[in-house]
């Protein structure tokens, strides 16, 4: 295998990283926190910028064609698939894939391990604890960042991405998915324009408008115009209506500010949500089945024009649902309340696990991970090749998705095929993998559902969302094996209770003027404290 000239590439980055320490100015952008940042991390920089300017010289990686063997969770068998086949193309690394049904996995990672990585997202974390943490089989991407410059510069852009895939022993086994686009939002208050329209309602502003505009819907048109499918805190309207009664946008764990992590299912604010909820359901104006509702019910009550706001049944809806054939869906910017008269709402993290898991035992590790680094590349890494991060989500620009000066896009869908999405998973793509950010801020050309959503959530959600900051890293923080088992034993039973009562409290089961002190008193009984004392521990890593 050619060895590249990385010790060269590394001392022109340390000439670069002198010439540059005299600016301190303040960095401009929500991601990055001062010019100084920039300087101490001025080598990995330098060395992207190098080795983008000298693509030519690194591809191919080998000097004759290697075969590396990905494992595919799944049921389909995957052959030719075009993004891999032009990395081939240029890198000199050919792709086999191995399809392992999901519920094989663990005896197929039992026997010999006869391939070089596994490209899922889903994982189980028991499999990585397992293989990497405890058995050391999962090579860790820490040791090859060197050969990663554009995976250095997008954790640079996006710290959390390296954080996130940081298991508890401080390895990497995993690479991150980053995807920022139109549809990458919780908040999701959908609601037909038109039967507003037709009833003389105004979009509600604030909570009270809101009981006032399903009041008068029911009135008008004899149901409850909230059908409540799905309900939940932590998506669609559940974070929305949550954070117009405080300054809390997550009802969950949060930090309060000083890097202390709260509970706030037993807070003054979810308490005032919950009563809000009551009042609602208790006048009709919520759907009485929404407990048992499904979501084919839900559909069923959007499409008829029976219920007028809208979880993600909305995403049902089509043109020929509407009397004139058109659109006429959006999203609600997010309520104030006489409790507060903040907007903010909780911002979805844009990173997520995105597989790549190496077989550290593997004879093709360097050549492999200078491949993979190509998913995160924000320009053609070479010429005429089409590919960079974006290949491996929506493939190749101005072939199978088109980026407009309008600021919209267009997905392009080949014959043969009934949706693009048939097209990218199975022949364009594997799996989404790697950095695609470069439809950021960009709307669908198509009409129809997808486009009228995104518009919503980007006239009226995205402008009010959370820094990234604020957002508490739940479902990233690593615990340890003590620490797991609080979790488990409390944790669990606690989570448990608090769907139970939030039911019963809406329904008026319980009234929580009465059951709210005994409903506090139990959750801390059973150990709110402890799994608190988990929770800092883990956080503290996190944010060291």
């Amino acid at each position: 295998m050619r060895k590249k000239l990385l010790s060269a590439l590394l001392a022109t980055a340390m000439v670069v990283s002198v010439c540059a320490c005299g600016n301190t100015e303040p960095a401009n952008g929500s991601e990055s926190e001062t010019k100084q940042s920039e300087v101490e991390s001025s080598v990995s920089t330098s060395q992207s910028t190098e080795v983008v300017e000298e693509n030519d010289s690194l591809y191919p990686l080998v000097d004759e064609p290697i075969t590396v063997t990905g494992v595919v969770i799944g049921e389909k068998e995957y052959k030719d698939i075009i993004v891999w086949d032009k990395v081939a193309e240029i890198t000199g690394v050919n792709f086999e894939w191995i399809t392992v049904d999901k519920e094989a996995i663990n005896t197929f990672l039992s026997a010999d391990w006869e391939f070089d990585f596994i490209h899922t997202r889903t994982l189980a974390d028991t499999i990585v604890n397992d293989y990497g943490v405890l058995g050391g089989r999962f090579a860790d991407y820490n040791d090859y960042l060197e050969l990663m410059p554009n995976l250095q510069k997008t954790i640079e852009e996006y710290p959390e991405a390296k954080k996130a895939m940081t298991e508890i022993n401080g390895e990497m086994y995993s690479l991150p998915y980053i995807e920022a686009s139109a549809t990458a939002t919780q908040v999701r208050a959908y609601y037909r324009t038109d039967l507003l329209e037709k009833y003389d309602i105004p979009v509600p502003k604030t909570t009270e408008e809101f009981y006032e505009a399903l009041k008068t819907y029911k009135e008008k048109n004899g149901t409850a115009g909230f059908s409540g499918a799905s309900l939940r805190e932590t998506q669609y309207w559940g974070p929305m209506l949550y954070a117009a009664f405080g300054t809390s946008v997550q009802p969950d764990f949060e930090d309060d500010g000083t890097g202390t992590v709260v509970y706030n299912r037993t807070s003054e604010q979810y308490k005032l949500y919950l009563e809000f909820m009551n009042r609602l359901y208790k006048e009709e104006l919520i759907q009485q089945e929404y407990m048992t509702n499904d979501i084919n019910v839900a559909i069923g009550l959007a499409r008829s024009g029976d219920t007028v706001f809208y979880a993600d049944e909305a995403h049902s809806l089509m043109p020929e649902d509407f009397a004139d054939g058109e659109m006429h869906l959006s999203v609600m910017a997010p309520l104030t309340s006489e409790y507060s008269d903040d907007q903010e709402v909780l911002r979805q993290l844009i990173v997520s696990k995105g597989g790549m898991y190496l077989n550290a035992e593997s004879e093709n590790l360097e050549a492999l991970v200078q491949a993979l680094d190509i998913m995160y590349a924000t320009e053609e890494v070479v010429e005429g090749s089409g590919l960079h991060g974006m290949s491996f989500c929506y493939g190749i620009e101005g072939v199978d998705y088109i980026k407009n000066d309008d600021g919209t896009y267009e997905l392009v869908t080949p014959e043969g095929f009934d949706s693009f999405t048939a097209y990218q998973y199975g022949t364009l793509i594997v799996n989404n993998a790697g950095r695609a950010t470069d439809l950021e801020g960009y709307i669908t050309s198509t009409p129809g559902n997808a486009q009228a959503r995104q518009i919503g959530f980007r006239d009226n959600i995205f402008p009010y969302a959370c820094d990234a900051s604020k957002v508490f890293p739940a479902s990233f923080i690593k615990f340890t094996t003590d620490e797991q088992d609080v979790i488990t034993t409390r944790y669990t039973d606690i989570q448990k209770h608090v769907t139970e009562m939030r039911d019963k409290f809406i329904t008026g089961i319980v009234d929580i003027e009465t059951g709210w002190d005994e409903y506090c008193k139990a959750i801390e009984t059973m150990g709110i404290d402890e799994v608190l004392e988990v929770y800092q521990a883990a956080y503290d890593r996190w944010n060291q």
